[in-house]
């Protein structure tokens, strides 16, 4: 399958100074087997044709027209996949302060072995600090590489709630019907199982990483998240991570992570939106394969895990007409891997180039 021009990934702008730059108006991923969604046959032989920071075509290579000015990125033997999102990040440690005024290239290093490396274009972020807005207005002001992020804290300047859940029932009620009332969502991560049913009790809208020490989706609580439509992210590695930090041995961290994966399991059968999300913000641990592969234990195909990324959170964050799947008029946020994730989910971590609003975050060299 000849192109005019081949291989042209090298042009892409990828590191901090030249991220600024004006991006090519036209690019054209091409020959790649592409999944346009979760919920659509995939594009054996396909091209995304991305003009201005949309998507303006997709379809088979052999239909689907190129323009002559397009920067074409020979895809042949990659997996071509919507921008993916992390729902839940922790960006308060001490490699990100102060966000207003540390080095552009250092911010840049920490945000590719956070986020760009691994595909994600899109991020919600729980650190309780007002440092994200300084990175926020850094990446917006395409001073840094880096996914679109969104807030949730306590502040009243954030995008989105986190609550408090030491705080009666009454006031949680109170405190989301405010923050529904601005249209803003209400995060929570409770710590026992008494709060995460104060929190869904009280309205909160996602429910991050509940303790599997504590308990497991007992009926009631499972009942009224479903009826209540609260979304849940599971974030199954960190408890490993977590156990590891308080020295458990092997028997007892596995029990905490089946019993985690058994709450994964019931909701998903239920019918439940599951968020792919990490709570993760810093070091090695960063690296999303492990997630990959714990969600597939439990139980979810590669399909549903690519839902969870793309699909499931751009519906929960009111953004399902503009993210999450590849679509003219869509978003030009893209994520091509090198290898197929429907035959290995670790292949959702093999990223070779990240995209977001047509801008490159990350590539292989």
């Amino acid at each position: 399958m000849p192109f005019s021009r081949r291989d042209l990934l090298a042009g892409l702008l990828t590191t901090a100074p030249l991220f600024a730059a004006k991006p090519h108006a036209e690019i054209a991923l091409a020959g790649g087997k592409i999944y346009p969604s979760p919920h659509q046959p995939s594009i054996p032989e396909g091209v995304v044709i991305l003009r201005d920071g949309f998507v303006a075509a997709v379809g088979p290579v052999n239909k689907t027209h190129i323009p002559s000015k397009a920067l074409v990125v020979d895809c042949r033997g990659a997996f071509v996949l919507p921008g993916f999102t992390n729902a839940s990040v922790d960006l308060s440690g001490r490699q990100w302060t102060p966000a207003a005024k540390l080095p552009a290239a250092a911010l840049a290093d920490h945000m590719e072995a956070t986020l760009n490396r691994w595909g994600f274009s899109f991020a919600y972020d729980m650190a309780v600090t007002p440092n994200t807005a300084d990175l926020i207005r850094r990446i917006e002001a395409n001073h840094l590489p880096g996914p679109t992020i969104r807030r949730a804290a306590r502040d009243a300047d954030a995008d989105a709630l986190l609550l408090s859940l030491s705080d009666p029932i009454e006031k949680i009620r109170t405190t989301t019907a405010e923050a529904h009332r601005r249209q803003k969502l209400a995060f929570a991560r409770p710590t026992s199982r008494q709060e995460a049913l104060n929190a869904v009790l009280g309205g909160a809208d996602v429910l991050i990483h509940p303790p599997p020490r504590s308990f497991s989706f007992e009926p009631q609580l499972l009942r009224e998240m479903i009826d209540r439509k609260v979304a849940f992210v599971p974030a199954l590695h960190l408890y490993e991570l977590e156990a590891q930090t308080l020295g458990l041995d092997a028997e007892e961290s596995q029990a905490w992570v089946l019993t985690a994966q058994d709450q994964v399991r019931a909701f998903a059968a239920a019918g439940g939106q599951i968020l792919f999300g990490t709570n993760i913000g810093t070091g090695s641990d960063c690296n999303p394969t492990r997630e990959y592969l714990l969600l597939a234990e439990s139980g979810l195909l590669p399909m549903q895990i690519l839902a969870t990324l793309t699909t499931a959170p751009s519906g929960r964050f009111a953004e399902s007409r503009v993210r999450g799947q590849l679509a003219p008029g869509f978003v030009a946020d893209v994520t091509v891997l090198q290898a197929d994730p429907a035959e290995d989910v670790r292949n959702f971590a093999a990223v070779r180039l990240n995209l977001r609003n047509g801008r490159v975050l990350f590539r292989t060299t």
